[in-house]
């Protein structure tokens, strides 16, 4: 893990070192997530849409449910 110190100025901004940003892909418009995790505060990039396209297509999509009936759709429920 990789901790770098960053000032805040008086507005509470602060600047994502460059070695953060060139490594995750961050750049001037990109938009990111701030929010806490346990008593830790936590910077994420968010993906653009391509991005979570995509990630959404790496789901092998043999797991989708078919339900061809009603006797189908109540079997599914008591199995669940």
């Amino acid at each position: 893990m990789v901790f770098v110190n960053v000032s805040v100025n008086a507005k509470g901004q602060m600047v994502i070192p460059k070695v953060f940003r060139d490594a995750y892909g961050i750049r001037p418009g990109s938009e990111v997530l701030v929010g806490e995790y346990g008593d830790k505060l936590v910077i994420e990039r968010k993906m653009s849409k391509k991005e979570f396209g995509a990630f959404l297509e790496s789901f092998p999509k043999s797991g989708r449910i078919t339900v061809d009936s009603d006797k189908d759709y109540a079997e599914e429920l008591d199995l669940r």
